[in-house]
Order: structure tokens, then C-alpha cells, then sequence
């Protein structure tokens, strides 16, 4: 499934990307989705950050 990512949160955690290797990003996405997401009908959290991860590193 495809998410619909405010372009500031991706644009976050790209610029946070130069500065941080890869497994402390996934890190603070995880976090990110946990704390600040709402999980609606057939979504999952996993989904979200699996998706968030490939929107950030996408090249």
C-alpha cells in the first residue's frame, strides 16, 4: 500500500539522512509513526514505517 507523506516529514528525515546512518533513521521514523501517526482501518504500523523508510532513501 502507498501512504500519502506530508513532503515536510519526508524532507525531514532525507536532510536528517546526510547527518545519520541509515539504522538511526529507521529508528526515529519507527518512533515517528508510533508517537505522532493515527493508524486507520487496514493499516498497520509496520506498513507505515516500511513505507516512510522507502519514501526517504528512494533514489
Amino acid at each position: 500500500m502507498k501512504y500519502n507523506w506530508n513532503e515536510d516529514t519526508v524532507d525531514h528525515f532525507k536532510f536528517e539522512s546526510f547527518y545519520e546512518g541509515r539504522e538511526k533513521i529507521e529508528r526515529r521514523i519507527k518512533e515517528f509513526v508510533e508517537i505522532d501517526c493515527t493508524i486507520e482501518a487496514g493499516e498497520t504500523e509496520e506498513d507505515l514505517i516500511e513505507d516512510l523508510i522507502n519514501e526517504v532513501y528512494k533514489y
